[in-house]
């Protein structure tokens, strides 16, 4: 969402934030779809494909 803490931040910061076992495996910008390096920075309306244990689904979906 465009109010998401994650906006404007590069994936480095954002995956040491995220929970154990956790990857984000892919992610949509405009349309394109591809691998994130640690300096692909989030912004509004980008789609993340994520990977993590079910027991983590509630805190995920607070981070984002």
């Amino acid at each position: 969402s465009e109010k998401s803490k994650l906006l404007d931040k590069p994936l480095s910061e954002i995956t040491d934030k995220l929970p154990s076992g956790t990857v984000i495996a892919a992610i949509e910008k405009q349309g394109e779809i591809g691998i994130g390096k640690g300096s692909t920075v989030l912004a509004p309306y980008d789609t993340m494909i994520v990977i993590s244990k079910p027991e983590n689904l509630q805190e995920l979906e607070r981070r984002f």
